[in-house]
């Protein structure tokens, strides 16, 4: 694959980031009751452009290796990410969005289980998500307590 091919397809995830966080209000972080350790609003952009990078790291690595189901559920796992965004800050679906966050939780960790056989380097690069998206749903379950 060349290199311009893999450019292009490494941005996808930052791009379906992009495109989410241009269609909700962030603000709402600031007019919700949080628990006492979730962390500052400004963290959350820097965070989740790395998380992204590291995932079209990932996404270059599974075309390449073009294992059809491994590419197919992390294709899933970023729709639900997608489909969480706008539950939790457009819609304000707490519940909703913490549903979708567990499923989220379930895909990237059973992918994974998958690729830590396949190519475990791309398992490293999925964990500091796993890590991020099971803390995530921690604070979401709780906005939904406290709102």
């Amino acid at each position: 694959m060349n290199l311009i091919k893999k450019i292009l397809i490494g941005v996808i995830p930052l791009a379906v980031g992009t495109i989410a966080a241009l269609f909700n209000k962030f603000d709402l972080y600031k007019n919700i009751n949080m628990p006492k350790i979730a962390p500052p609003s400004y963290l959350f952009p820097i965070v989740w452009t790395i998380l992204y990078i590291f995932m079209g790291i990932v996404l270059v690595r599974l075309v390449e290796t073009n294992k059809k189901e491994n590419i197919f559920i992390f294709s899933i796992q970023l729709f639900l990410n997608f489909i969480w965004t706008f539950l939790f800050f457009k819609f304000k679906a707490f519940l909703s969005s913490f549903i979708i966050i567990i499923f989220l939780d379930v895909f990237v960790f059973y992918l994974i289980l998958r690729l830590f056989n396949d190519d475990r380097k791309s398992a490293y690069y999925l964990m500091p998500y796993l890590l991020w998206i099971c803390f995530a749903s921690y604070l979401n379950w709780m906005v939904y307590l406290l709102n």
